[in-house]
């Protein structure tokens, strides 16, 4: 009996394992999902980064970039059908999405959003509805940019890059009730007509409130020397805003009604000679 035991015990190990799939299933997963991707018309350029954690689990990301000429409906079909495909190794994984989008000046931009998609595969149609959304939302942050303008709308992180001024385009997405989801783990790069680098971070909705501030020092700065470039933002830590600005020749400008500008306006003011 204790042999028969055995064999049943080993029996159903064996099973349990196989059910499991592969044993580095993360690069099983990317190697069948990839398949899976060249077959897709709407995707013309694809990637997937895969690990193997432990013996029959695996992480993965993958990187998708549609057609120019998709439709918006045809895009989130395609979006979708990716989403609710399974492979034999199926397992959850970050999906990030390139599309085409419009800049302010109606010239192109680029904009990838991304979320993670559980495993097993969700078959749900209001997954459109979301996968929409997330759509609507990156290209209209794409729409508010200037001159070359890319946008990544991410889980919690939403980065920008655009030819306009930073403080400007943060303060048109914070007035935008449908963008302000984006505004947790947000930051804008961007140039002033002088050339001159402009940055702003914000870890929240309510950082929203002291960008006019943050533009009153920047106002008061310029009445005594050239507009710098600058960076404004709160970290996660910070109890206030920092800004910190390039002034050429600092040392021989007068910041006192700068610096009481900012004392005022609870702005941790920074300046750097240059």
């Amino acid at each position: 009996m204790r042999r028969t035991t055995g064999v049943i015990v080993a029996a159903l190990v064996v099973t349990a394992l196989v059910g499991c799939g592969a044993v580095n299933k993360g690069t099983a997963f990317a190697a069948e999902f990839q398949r899976f991707l060249d077959d897709q018309e709407a995707v013309v350029e694809s990637s997937i980064s895969a690990s193997n954690n432990l013996p029959w689990s695996g992480t993965a990301s993958v990187s998708v970039t549609l057609a120019d000429d998709l439709s918006d409906a045809d895009l989130v079909e395609a979006v979708w059908e990716i989403t609710a495909h399974e492979v034999d190794n199926q397992i959850g994984y970050d999906l990030q999405v390139g599309v085409a989008a419009e800049n302010a000046d109606g010239g192109p931009a680029r904009t990838e959003f991304a979320f993670r998609v559980p495993g097993p595969a969700p078959d749900e149609d209001r997954l459109r509805d979301d996968i929409a959304e997330r759509l609507d939302r990156a290209r209209a942050l794409a729409a508010l940019g200037s001159g070359e303008t890319s946008v990544e709308a991410f889980v919690r992180l939403t980065t920008v890059s655009t030819q306009s001024d930073a403080l400007a385009f943060a303060s048109a997405v914070c007035a935008d009730d449908q963008l302000t989801e984006l505004l947790e783990g947000f930051s804008v790069e961007g140039i002033l007509p002088t050339g001159e680098s402009t940055k702003v971070g914000l870890t929240e909705a309510e950082d929203c409130d002291w960008l006019g501030d943050g533009r009153e020092v920047l106002d008061a700065l310029a009445q005594v020397a050239v507009v710098p470039a600058y960076d404004l933002k709160r970290d996660l830590h910070q109890t206030q805003p920092r800004l910190r600005v390039s002034v050429p020749a600092a040392e021989g400008v007068d910041l006192s009604a700068v610096e009481t500008t900012a004392s005022r306006l609870g702005i941790t003011l920074e300046v750097v000679s240059v």
